[in-house]
């Protein structure tokens, strides 16, 4: 690194008083990193090769691609760069760790958020934000919330680990223990794996619980697939019908809905010991009577449609030994059940 100051003023502590300092911190010889450290006053302890900020101070990390504007034409690569802007900023001389337990903002090619103490790492390009981590970000003009406990962003390999991580966009929600978020070189979102007690909730109500999940990403940053394995439980609901399922494993696939702004649950394949059940109020001719339908299969193919502001299961294939039983339970009358296994 190199250290440059307007102005020095020798202390009777021995520290030194620099005013106007900009440092530069390069990265490892042929990774063409440089990023910068700059404030107003600094004190530095030549003894110990201590720099502490005495006031406002911005950090700036280069970015690793060059960010793209939504038309797909290039922009300066300074779009993508990282800014971070705090108090009481701790730079050692000897390691290039820079550290800070204020509070602290921060800017990305396409968020920004705030927290609580962060860490800075020149060797290796690493940025951890400590705790209160919150992320706002805009998906078609519409705001993306991310708020999580702690964060590391690895800038080397784009890729983002957040610990007690939630995720709010408009009406859909998802939340997990742990997820390591993958971004493309224009700071969109290719891919998110999630673990430890992953929820979605989708724009029509539906909720799908999982242990873990591997959600792909459209340009959009908007979901395409999720792949759920240890355990999955789905559930769905409106006015006259609920749906409750269960399976070990599942696939579910995305597509555009409406105006082409936010997408909604198309298919879902489910897989290993699966278990559904739809009840339904309001017969057709019976506005006050019940219907039932329970599947039971090894596994269940499910084709949704979006009905309104709900969600609704059009189509169903079960395979594996599929058992289904209907049961007509009418206002006026004896109840009827039908089941089928093949």
């Amino acid at each position: 690194f190199t250290l440059k100051a307007s102005k020095q003023v020798q202390m009777k502590s021995g520290h030194v008083f620099l005013h106007d300092v900009d440092i530069t911190l390069y990265g490892p010889p042929g990774s063409g990193r440089t990023d910068r450290i700059y404030g107003t006053d600094f004190d530095y302890d030549q003894t110990h090769g201590v720099i502490v900020s005495q006031g406002d101070v911005t950090i700036e990390l280069q970015g690793t691609g060059t960010a793209s504007s939504a038309s797909g034409e290039g922009e300066d690569a300074s779009t993508n760069t990282i800014r971070v802007k705090t108090r009481g900023l701790t730079f050692l001389q000897k390691t290039g760790e820079a550290s800070t337990e204020q509070q602290v903002e921060f800017q990305l090619a396409r968020a920004a958020g705030t927290a609580v103490g962060a860490d800075y790492n020149s060797k290796t390009g690493v940025v951890v934000l400590n705790t209160q981590v919150h992320i706002t970000t805009s998906n078609n003009g519409k705001a993306a919330v991310v708020d999580a406990a702690h964060a590391t962003l690895e800038r080397a390999s784009d890729q983002a680990l957040l610990v007690h991580a939630m995720v709010n966009y408009q009406t859909e929600e998802g939340s997990a223990d742990q997820a390591i978020v993958y971004f493309r070189k224009d700071g969109t979102t290719e891919k998110v794996d999630a673990s430890g007690h992953v929820r979605m909730k989708t724009d029509t109500g539906a909720t799908v619980d999982a242990e873990t999940a591997h959600f792909l990403l459209n340009a959009k940053s908007q979901p395409t697939e999720a792949d759920l394995a240890g355990g999955v439980q789905f559930a769905s609901s409106d006015e006259n019908q609920t749906m409750n399922g269960s399976a070990n494993n599942g696939t579910l696939l995305f597509a555009a809905a409406g105006n082409g702004s936010k997408t909604a649950l198309r298919h879902g394949e489910f897989r290993q010991d699966v278990h559904f059940e739809q009840d339904l109020t309001g017969l057709a001719k019976d506005p006050r009577g019940r219907a039932q339908k329970q599947v039971q299969a090894q596994k269940l193919d499910v084709d949704f449609v979006s009905s309104g502001k709900s969600i609704e299961a059009r189509k169903a294939i079960a395979e594996g030994n599929p058992v289904v039983t209907s049961r007509q339970m009418p206002s006026k009358g004896p109840e009827q059940t039908t089941r089928i296994s093949g």
